[in-house]
């Protein structure tokens, strides 16, 4: 039960700190990374889609002033929700990948598909 030469009792600093024992355990192995990518990437659309959720879906109520009249929303604001629906069916991602097929491999699909061979 001794430090470095055995004879005298164990100091602070004969033990590794905590970011030491952290990098030891998470930095420097290599085949961690891809978790750890895959884990901050479905963290990250977690909070995407939460605070999307949040600030734009129609049927979310922050606001107390609109908690209150909630049934009766729907049936005196049917057009103004219908609107806002669809605004957010619509969003950014959705508008700016219109133009774009819906096919991932459109050229291999043809080559494939295509009746008259």
């Amino acid at each position: 039960m001794g430090g470095a030469t055995g004879a005298e009792p164990l100091t602070s600093a004969d033990y590794p700190t905590f970011s030491k024992m952290w990098m030891r355990r998470w930095v420097y192995h290599a085949e961690l990374y891809p978790l750890i990518a895959a884990l901050g990437a479905g963290c990250g659309l977690c909070v995407f889609m939460m605070a999307r959720t949040i600030t734009n879906n129609p049927d979310v109520r922050v606001v107390p002033g609109e908690r209150k009249n909630y049934e009766g929303a729907y049936i005196t604001k049917a057009d103004k929700q219908a609107a806002d629906g669809e605004t957010f069916k619509n969003h950014v991602v959705r508008r700016s990948s219109q133009h774009f097929s819906s096919e991932i491999f459109s050229s291999l699909n043809n080559v494939f598909g295509s009746a008259d061979k």
